[in-house]
């Protein structure tokens, strides 16, 4: 029977039986591209027996031994070639892989900068004007307009947009709460911006309060004697004199009646020894008439002589009017009309 193996030499020569394989014993090194055993060619034989019959009692083995490369190089070297592409493309795969990660870390830390950069460009755009606004809430309900600070500044210098809108429509009502304040006590429109329920309707309470009185003495006749920008000169001038001496001794200016003044102290807010600082403020408008009078006399406006009236007592002090939401903070009561 025909037979057809591969068998090593050098094993042979030493008397030993070792089957080889091309494929088997060929190893190829990556990174050289080489093969590690290079002898296999010389010691790697393939045999092959093939019987002949001459006739029915003799016959001849024919044996053909011949180096493997002769049959398998060709084959070998396409293994070879094939495992080499692999390898290659193993390695190719695998930077592809590796450069797709630097990739993806550099997007990433790209966005992760871009997404710095907008929260930095939000902060500035939005949350600090809107901060500065807030902080400029807070010291309105004080009724601290802060005109002259940085933040107000900023506020009116803003850029175009809803916050600039925003801004703009707070410093519009900044400025009105300022005028309002003029015509209302102070403490009446804090309690407004506060929110207080009870400063936005009728509501009265009986309070002991020190009411004061003052005008000016013989003003009919002084009015008729001046110009009318003088006599709104002189009574700006004496107003703000008297209003500013009031105000220093906690009492709040309720009206302004012509030349006269009403003022109020203990309402509504509470004053310690209101009485007395009702007084001490009276004694310090008398005071204030001679260098008021000196400056009226460099003008050539002529010198005032003041009334003032002072009682203490219990009265219905509070939100006064109609139910048509037409109403006044004041004060009802004898002590009133006592100090009138």
């Amino acid at each position: 029977k025909d037979q057809s193996f591969r068998f090593s030499l050098r094993d042979a020569q030493e008397g030993r039986w070792k089957e080889c394989h091309p494929l088997v014993d060929t190893a190829v090194d990556t990174s050289q591209g080489t093969s590690e055993d290079k002898d296999w060619e010389e010691n790697c034989f393939q045999a092959t027996t093939h019987t002949i019959f001459l006739d029915d009692s003799l016959q001849w083995l024919v044996v053909a031994s011949l180096p493997a490369a002769a049959f398998s190089k060709f084959y070998v070297d396409e293994a070879m070639a094939v495992e080499m592409q692999v390898k290659r493309e193993q390695m190719e795969a695998h930077q592809k892989q590796r450069d797709t990660l630097i990739e993806c870390g550099f997007l990433g830390i790209l966005a992760a900068a871009m997404v710095l950069v907008m929260g930095l460009v939000t902060s500035v755009l939005v949350l600090r004007p809107l901060s500065r606004l807030s902080l400029l809430m807070r010291r309105l309900t004080e009724l601290d307009f802060a005109h002259d600070s940085v933040e107000y500044r900023q506020m009116q210098d803003g850029q175009a947009g809803r916050i600039y809108e925003l801004s703009h429509g707070f410093c519009r009502l900044s400025h009105s709460i300022e005028v309002f304040a003029r015509f209302v006590p102070d403490s009446v429109v804090r309690r407004l911006i506060s929110g207080d329920p009870k400063a936005s309707r009728l509501n009265v309470l009986r309070k002991n309060v020190s009411i004061m009185f003052s005008d000016v003495r013989d003003f009919t006749s002084i009015s008729e004697e001046l110009k009318q920008d003088d006599l709104i000169l002189l009574l700006t001038v004496y107003l703000s004199v008297m209003t500013r001496i009031i105000e220093s001794f906690e009492g709040v200016v309720g009206e302004i009646l012509g030349d006269g003044i009403l003022a109020f102290w203990n309402t509504p807010d509470d004053v310690f020894s209101h009485p007395a600082k009702a007084c001490a403020a009276a004694l310090s408008q008398q005071q204030a008439l001679g260098p008021l009078n000196e400056e009226f006399q460099k003008l050539g406006l002529p010198p005032l002589a003041i009334r003032i009236g002072i009682h203490t007592g219990e009265v219905l002090t509070g939100n006064i009017g109609c139910l048509s939401g037409k109403m006044k903070f004041g004060c009802m009561g004898d002590p009133v009309n006592l100090a009138s």
